[in-house]
């Protein structure tokens, strides 16, 4: 505006020149913005330029919360990535489905070039479809959304494998007799991963003593409580009542 003021020409015009569409002939217009912007010192603001575009060179990362360790590795491969490529990232908070669809909409209001959704899912969610309409009207408008964890929508997910890989590594060390310490039912990647290490257990002929499931509910806190409360049950150690017919647990 300042510029366009000092030119004494009309935003429009001030605004083609600045951004570079505006250049054949040098013309009067042309020369008089690029001296008003000399005069004035003007610096054109890239990140303002992009968002007009549709553009903007950042993306958006969601996580359930910062503190877990497992959200700040995420966020940490996420920002190293992104920073290799000239992009900076956005992190924000959502522990409910509605914070992560409120979250969502705040986000493509200021058009990135990415957001990613880095939170486990409640499986009976009222938000789903409302954030699948989010995201699928974001898509068409030129944005791209990628989830961290299948949720079987319509977009881009990083599956995880690491309950499997934990998994084979407790068959591989030679352990037959776990105790398993799992996120709340509530959450869809909480029984995708119980299935995952289920299914290759059951692939190497280990039978999961049911008493031996616990419930950590994602918790650093929650998960400690549960594991206590099993040793004061008497179904850790070797003995009368403990797990797997008195053997006891060999790995958690």
């Amino acid at each position: 505006m300042d510029v366009a003021k000092e030119a004494q020409v009309s935003i429009a015009t001030a605004s083609r020149v600045l951004n570079g569409s505006t250049r054949k002939g040098r013309n009067q217009s042309y020369v008089k913005v690029m001296e008003a912007a000399t005069k004035l010192n003007y610096r054109p603001n890239a990140y303002a330029q992009a968002v007009a575009k549709g553009t903007a060179p950042n993306i958006v990362l969601l996580v359930s919360d910062i503190s877990d360790p497992y959200f700040a590795s995420v966020s940490q491969g996420v920002v190293k990535a992104a920073s290799e490529r000239g992009i900076s990232v956005t992190i924000g908070v959502a522990a409910t489905p509605h914070e992560e669809l409120e979250a969502v909409r705040k986000s493509v209001s200021t058009r990135p070039r990415g957001i990613i959704i880095s939170e486990s899912e409640y499986t009976d969610a009222p938000e789903r479809q409302a954030l699948q309409t989010e995201l699928t009207q974001y898509e068409a408008s030129g944005g791209r959304a990628v989830f961290v964890l299948n949720r079987n929508l319509p977009f881009p997910a990083v599956d995880d494998v690491g309950a499997r890989a934990i998994a084979k590594l407790i068959v591989d060390s030679g352990y037959t007799r776990p105790a398993i310490l799992k996120g709340d039912d509530a959450h869809r990647s909480s029984k995708e991963r119980l299935a995952g290490v289920m299914e290759v257990l059951d692939e190497a002929g280990i039978t999961v003593d049911p008493k031996a499931v616990a419930n950590g509910k994602f918790s650093r806190t929650d998960g400690y409580a549960a594991v206590m409360q099993m040793a004061r049950s008497g179904l850790l150690k070797p003995g009368e009542g403990a797990l797997y017919d008195g053997k006891g647990i060999d790995s958690i």
